[in-house]
């Protein structure tokens, strides 16, 4: 189960928030209020959380100033005391001067966010992290390699190692750890790689400053932002395909970000009309068959995801057998209305409804990374209505710690995240029968999870559905040839590329193992926690959104062999 006491949790890429060890960070919410040049000396003790509006030019560039002398201040001092007994101090205060350098990058996109947007409370950037110590380190290696170097998902992945590493290295000797006394000194090596990547990195950004941007240039900063921190447009960032085009481009980022952006709209667009095509084309010919007959509501809640007018109005507009509606009672509901044809008949209808309800809630919840059911667990902690104590007349909460949940990040429901939705949802409509298997025992373990609760603990029959719906649609996708010996490496050639998070790749092979021996053993197993059942879920989402992709990519290839397959959709499908 997910501790919520002793160590630092952390906010994951997948939805669902981990314990420290997956290196995942904790959002922090914003106050959107700014002080200027006033607050830039409170930076240097990280007390400085508001984010910055994009007029303050001057002020910014105070801070920046700020972070970078107490960057050259904490190198200084971490020289000053280096001797053999006080490495790991000089270690710490060079790590703290590396944070100090990421810190300032942090600032400086922090406050590249349009004004429009700081209202928004789900909005992130970077200088909502500001706080976070693997963040800081991160930005301050990353930056100059996204200057300098071919940008790959195993470059973003190596950086992330390295700043988890510092950090890592620098509590171990920081810190007495109890069950083990003694302090883990950094050798005189890896104190010399510290100073000299702090040092070098200092002198980057002695001279930076920021300057005021065209509309346009802001646009692209913020769109290339939000584009990197989506689990499902990581893929396309760093995709070969990406890549070749900022070399062929010669490196310039400007051409290349519009060039994205247009190719994802392009993608988005293709997705929502082969949805629509697909729909209609699943019905037989003949105009009576087509008017829409019956109108079906279903209302869902979601752990994961909270719902907006705005991103749901825009998919309604250009759907028409399928729209979402927020529930102005209760943010974290969505009401879902779809339509069925004349062609099916009364006898028929529970059975053709309740199919296209479960592939809705399928695609909502491999589309968004999220949970998304009819219902949620009410019993996650406590059994009783009310505790009185007698002596006192007062009354006494007691709960089961940690409660059984996941403890999804607060996040909305966004256009992106609909238009996963929208392409996972026409792959379903149309995969053949020997394929349904897998999304069946997907199914099943989601609505084992919306059971689970401190009457019925389900985590290892929910971890081994997912694990075997992994399996089942490896080896119905022809992407496994069954063998139990083969199937740990066929995961992970398929999943841990898709997976930008290095921590979360790197926990893949364990918890494959950790599934396997429990659906051979049959036994309790005590490291099955709901983190697992997380984990699980994630690789189950990657691969599915990835069988969706690939089936969209294919479909969209050959339309375009077939011109005019796509004329004669009829929208009211």
């Amino acid at each position: 189960m997910l501790t919520q006491s002793t160590r630092e949790r952390q906010i994951g890429r997948a939805g669902c928030i981990i314990e420290n060890r997956l290196g995942w960070s904790i959002r922090v919410k914003k106050d959107h209020e700014f002080r200027p040049v006033a607050t830039a000396l409170r930076y240097r003790h990280g007390q400085w959380r508001h984010p910055v509006k994009e007029k303050d030019i001057q002020a910014i560039n105070a801070i920046i100033k700020a972070c970078i002398a107490n960057a050259d201040g904490l190198l200084h001092s971490a020289k000053d005391v280096r001797k053999p007994g006080r490495n790991h101090i000089a270690y710490h205060l060079a790590a703290l001067a590396l944070e100090e350098i990421g810190k300032a990058t942090m600032i400086i996109m922090g406050s590249l966010t349009p004004e429009s947007r700081l209202a928004d409370e789900d909005h992130r950037s970077p200088a909502d992290a500001i706080e976070d110590h693997e963040k800081k380190l991160f930005w301050a290696l990353w930056t100059p390699a996204f200057a300098t170097e071919k940008i790959s998902v195993d470059e973003f992945r190596r950086h992330q190692d390295v700043a988890r590493k510092i950090h890592e290295t620098r509590l171990k000797s920081l810190y007495v750890d109890p069950s083990a006394p003694g302090l883990a000194e950094p050798t005189d090596e890896a104190l010399d790689v510290l100073l000299e990547l702090a040092e070098a990195r200092l002198e980057m950004d002695r001279l930076k400053e920021i300057r005021e941007l065209d509309d346009k240039s802001r646009e692209e900063i913020e769109w290339l932002f939000q584009a990197t921190e989506n689990p499902q447009m990581q893929s396309i960032v760093f995709s070969p395909r990406s890549l070749s085009k900022l070399t062929e481009l010669q490196g310039d980022a400007r051409q290349w970000v519009t060039w994205l952006r247009e190719t994802v709209a392009a993608m988005e667009l293709a997705s929502h009309e082969i949805m629509e095509r697909e729909m209609n084309r699943a019905q037989p010919t003949g105009k009576e068959t087509r008017i829409p007959k019956w109108q079906v509501n279903i209302r869902l809640k979601s752990w994961s995801h909270s719902m907006r007018a705005k991103p749901l109005s825009a998919w309604n507009k250009k759907s028409a057998w399928i729209k979402f509606f927020p529930n102005t009672a209760n943010k974290n509901e969505i009401l879902v209305q779809f339509t069925l044809h004349k062609t099916i008949p009364v006898q028929l209808l529970w059975q053709s409804g309740m199919q296209m309800s479960s592939m809705i809630v399928l695609a909502f919840n491999i589309g968004t990374v999220g949970f998304f059911w009819w219902y949620l667990p009410s019993f996650v902690s406590k059994f009783y209505e009310q505790i009185l104590d007698l002596e006192s007349k007062a009354r006494v909460t007691v709960e089961r710690s940690p409660q059984l949940v996941i403890a999804w990040p607060h996040q909305a429901l966004k256009e992106a995240q609909l238009s996963t939705i929208s392409l996972v949802l026409a792959h379903l409509i149309h995969i053949d029968q020997d394929k349904w298997a897998a999304y069946a025992r997907y199914f099943q373990a989601l609505g084992m999870l919306a059971k689970n609760d401190i009457f019925g603990q389900l985590e290892h029959t929910i971890v081994i559905g997912f694990y075997e719906a992994l399996r089942s649609g490896m080896a119905a996708y022809r992407d496994w040839d069954g063998e139990n010996a083969t199937f740990e490496a066929a995961a992970e050639s398929f999943i841990a590329s898709s997976l930008l998070n290095s921590q979360l790749g790197g926990d893949l092979r364990e918890t494959l193992r950790l599934c396997a021996e429990l659906a051979n053993q049959r036994t309790a197993n005590p490291k099955i926690t709901l983190d697992e059942v997380a984990k699980m879920k994630v690789y189950c989402d990657v691969y599915f959104v990835k069988k969706a992709s690939q089936q969209m990519a294919e479909q969209a290839r050959k339309e375009k062999a077939q011109p005019g397959t796509g004329e004669g959709t009829i929208s009211s499908a």
